[in-house]
């Protein structure tokens, strides 16, 4: 429906048709996955870039935490899956943080959906 109505459209306005199609056509071949960086940060003083990737698709939702040092990762696990309804998992997550030698995720309220001890790291 969505490209025909782009198609429609494209009669009678200027828009980038090829482009949008083609990027529709990619998220189908891509099996309507959506993924992005909800925040990428430098935890000063350990020396970790933190990461929370998002996914979603037709399924679910994951939240995945991971960790740099220099380039090399060192920690990358899913902590968080919902189903893909954003009511549900919006608000589970806003930052990342280093608190007291803890690696925290924390949700929109300040309370901690997940962490992680950072010696476990080694």
């Amino acid at each position: 429906m969505l490209t025909e109505g782009l198609k429609k459209c494209a009669k009678q306005h200027r828009i980038p048709l090829d482009l949008l199609l083609a990027s529709i056509d990619e998220f189908r071949r891509g099996g309507y996955r959506n993924e992005w960086v909800h925040r990428s940060k430098l935890l000063r003083g350990s020396g970790l870039r933190a990461s929370l990737l998002c996914s979603l698709d037709v399924d679910r939702f994951t939240l995945t935490l991971e960790l740099t040092r220099r380039g090399q990762e060192v920690f990358n696990e899913q902590i968080l899956e919902t189903k893909p309804d954003e009511i549900i998992f919006a608000h589970r997550f806003k930052d990342v943080v280093l608190d007291n030698g803890d690696i925290v995720v924390r949700d929109e309220f300040g309370e901690p959906t997940f962490s992680l001890a950072l010696e476990s790291l080694g």
